[in-house]
């Protein structure tokens, strides 16, 4: 057998250790050896001196939150478009000599999103081993890890190209000591984002119908098609409104050139712990001031923190700077843990609950409280501030990059004990002071229960966190088509210790996820939900997005055999509805009609405030605990 593949056209070689099948039974992994030859010449891509992108032995790669696991027989890791173009081809190529079904997903080791978009394949359980064609995987996923460069500068035209793979937080600094600047809401908040994942999946940043995302800036794309075909287009080509926002379902971007521009500072305003009695009112006065701000509101504890980011000529201040995500250092996390986890084991809100819930709403007053845009500089008013109230205000001046992004690595809270369930859609401002009188109803209604339970409040994390978008025309964009969008999310953070309850109160969140998904026609942002926000069997997702139509037939035109069609994005298009199966609901991977769909010891309710939907909540009819 051949130890070494030689590539004639390039001149160089690479060993048979450097390359291995993903096997998961003793045949398979017998098989696979016994067919090295075939695997090499699938798997081996070199391309100049010393890169190499190899498939490598490992089941699954997983989310932040630990909440998605995928599957892949081979995981590729190229470091250049032409790796990858060479990889897909092979890949392709093989599949079709086989017969074989082949899937090509792209994504990070450990990845962000919540829906399994990013997966290949979702079963935790390796499929049954292959045959005589064991050499052609079924099921690959392209790691991004290595595609991490800037790539050209043009100074004077203020552009710069990248690999789809740099994070967006890599970016920003580059572009600080560089000489540029990104429009103000391009970046997503929590930078440490891919720029592809992020264009591709519609990641945001604040703006009202203002540049409010990365493919707001983009160009254009270069991209690779489910044959190998590496494309270079632009941005407002059919193939770049189907690229951005796109989940992938046409190609892979792999390079991406970004408008910047020369470099700016940015002045954020923090107005912590306003009454939110006028919430609504209170954002368009907000917007008439500037239209990059964003607000995160507890409505258990009826306030909300405003942040407001706008130009300014004032010179940056040494240690100002801005950005929600901090580091959640193990103590402090330690210390939430303290609070959280009694409270998500006392399913029924016993004694246990009423001891905790004071001690609860005070950590999560806390947090809101400690929670702003602007850190350091502190003053009693700002002036020209829309909202005459006496608060604190909070304001701090530096470099547009470093003002409207941030992160949290290595002390991110999803890296320890604590995690959180995210759900987040797209609506009509117009419709926003609707929604938020129907949100407090829930509050009012299941959450205190009319006045009964006024002690309740979500966990510290438990915020409802608002930014606003820019409307566009692209073929599967959340904002494709709206008017004016407004980005509504809701995060619970649960302990990872209790993976059999859901978090605290878990069924207020699952009511304002149906209800704004049915009554307000809310659109999923495509990487912040769970699976069941695409198969509501009531709530078609796939009717809300007017141009659609237009994705599948670039899809039918470069990826005919839908080589890049997850799983579930196969369930969406087929307006499929969600499977049940016993706990799904607690899974996330349905809305429950039936109490087996519950965790155990909950039951499948009417909410009290809207009917029409059902919750899990703790069975009534079983005994309290304690007290």
């Amino acid at each position: 057998m051949m130890d070494t593949l030689m590539f004639s056209m390039l001149g160089t070689s690479i060993r048979t250790s450097q390359i291995e099948h993903l096997t998961g039974t003793t045949g398979f992994k017998e098989m696979a050896r016994s067919r090295q030859s075939q695997a090499l010449s699938l798997l081996v891509l070199v391309f100049g001196s010393v890169a190499i992108a190899r498939a490598q032995t490992q089941k699954s790669y997983i989310n932040v939150y630990g909440q998605v696991k995928c599957y892949a027989e081979a995981l590729v890791k190229p470091e250049s478009t032409e790796q990858l173009a060479a990889a897909v081809k092979q890949f392709a190529d093989a599949a079709k000599q086989s017969g074989k079904p082949l899937k090509i997903r792209t994504s990070r080791s450990v990845f962000h999103s919540t829906a399994s978009f990013a997966c290949p394949y979702t079963s935790d359980l390796i499929p049954a081993a292959p045959d005589s064609s064991s050499a052609a995987p079924s099921y690959v996923a392209v790691m991004t890890e290595g595609f991490n460069k800037v790539l050209k500068v043009d100074k004077a035209a203020y552009t710069v190209t990248v690999q789809a793979g740099l994070k967006v937080l890599d970016l920003l600094r580059w572009a600080d000591k560089n000489g540029m600047a990104t429009e103000r809401g391009a970046p997503t908040n929590y930078a440490e984002l891919t720029i592809g994942g992020v264009i591709s999946a519609n990641g945001h940043g604040t703006g009202s119908n203002v540049t409010s995302s990365m493919g707001d800036i983009a160009l254009e794309f270069t991209w690779v098609d489910a044959s190998g075909g590496i494309h270079t287009s632009s941005r407002d080509s059919p193939e770049g409104h189907a690229l951005a926002g796109g989940v992938g379902l046409v190609g892979i971007i792999t390079e991406v050139k970004l408008q910047m521009t020369p470099p700016s500072n940015t002045q954020a305003v923090s107005i912590n712990l306003l009454p939110d009695s006028n919430i609504a009112a209170d954002v368009t006065k907000f917007l008439q001031t500037t239209k990059n701000i964003a607000l995160m509101w507890r409505p258990d504890l009826k306030k909300y923190n405003a942040f407001l980011m706008s130009k300014t000529e004032e010179p940056a201040k040494k240690g100002d700077h801005a950005g929600l995500v901090f580091p959640l250092p193990t103590p402090i996390s330690n210390a939430f843990q303290l609070v959280l986890l009694p409270l998500q084991a006392d399913i029924h809100d016993t004694a246990v609950s009423r001891a905790l819930n004071p001690l609860n709403c005070l950590t999560a007053l806390t947090s809101i409280a400690y929670l702003r845009w602007a850190s350091k500089s502190i003053l009693p008013q700002v002036p020209g501030a829309p909202l005459d109230m006496a608060v604190a205000q909070i304001k701090a001046v530096g470099s547009t990059n470093v003002m409207m992004g941030g992160g949290c690595e290595p002390f991110c809270m999803w890296n320890s004990e604590l995690t959180v369930d995210d759900i987040e859609f797209a609506i009509e401002l117009e419709d926003f002071p609707a929604w938020v009188e129907d949100v407090k109803k829930i509050f009012q209604k299941d959450l205190s229960e009319d006045g009964k339970a006024q002690d309740r409040c979500l966990p510290f994390g438990g915020y409802v966190f608002l930014r606003f978008g820019k409307a566009n025309n692209d073929y599967s964009s959340v904002t494709s088509g709206m008017k004016n969008p407004i980005y509504v999310e809701l995060t619970n953070a649960r302990s990872r210790k209790l993976p059999g309850v859901p978090a605290k109160y878990a069924f207020v969140q699952d009511a304002m996820e149906q209800l704004t998904l049915c009554k307000y026609k809310g659109r999923p942002h495509w990487g912040k939900n769970s699976d069941r926000a695409w198969g509501h069997p009531e709530c078609s997702v796939r009717d809300a997005l007017p141009n659609f139509d237009k994705q599948l037939e670039l899809q039918a035109k470069y990826d005919p055999n839908k080589v890049f069609e997850s799983i579930l994005m196969s369930r969406f298009i087929a307006k499929q509805r969600n499977l049940y199966s016993p706990q799904c609901d607690l899974k996330r991977s349905c809305y429950c009609t039936q109490d087996s769909h519950c965790a155990q010891g909950f039951a499948c309710v009417p909410l009290a405030s809207f009917p029409q939907f059902k919750v899990c909540k703790p069975a009534p009819m079983l005994p309290k605990l304690l007290g």
